[in-house]
């Protein structure tokens, strides 16, 4: 694949498709960098970016809406709107994994009632575990040694 000489200056790009690939690297770097300028001195960022399709990409830190909406209303965003976003998506996360945690423990609960039940019908059907094996290597046979005497014979035929 050949490369690209490097461009003297910035052009429009005419190509469409050209157009999008350059979008989808150059947003990847720029929330890159905001990212951190945020954590290099506490500046809280937000991006908005829409391309010439209608698609809106947006990126904040910590969170792009309590930043908006502060600059839209034309107020400074308090650090508690800020603080109140975040804990409500966590909390949504949160709530999410107990529901999913539930979930589980309705199966295994479900699933320790059929072995119960299956237990009960066979009575006799008992599940042991075999004792452990000593698997001592010195006790077996080489598996090279037991080609051996197949190699031997395939020689002879």
């Amino acid at each position: 694949m050949f490369r690209r000489e490097t461009r003297s200056s910035i052009v429009h790009i005419n190509n469409d498709k050209e157009r999008d690939i350059t979008l989808y690297k150059g947003h990847g770097g720029l929330y890159i960098g905001a990212t951190d300028l945020s954590i290099l001195n506490g500046a809280r960022v937000t991006i908005i970016l829409q391309a010439e399709n209608a698609n809106i990409h947006s990126f904040g830190t910590p969170s792009a809406k309590p930043i908006v909406d502060a600059f839209l209303s034309g107020t400074t965003p308090s650090i508690n709107k800020v603080k109140a976003s975040k804990i409500a998506r966590l909390q949504r996360e949160v709530a999410r994994l107990n529901m999913e945690k539930t979930i589980e423990d309705k199966r295994n609960q479900i699933a320790i009632l059929h072995m119960k039940k299956i237990q009960d019908e066979n009575p006799d059907l008992i599940h042991e575990q075999p004792p452990p094996q000593d698997l001592h290597l010195q006790k077996y046979p080489s598996p090279c040694n037991a080609w051996k005497p197949l190699q031997n014979t395939r020689a002879l035929t």
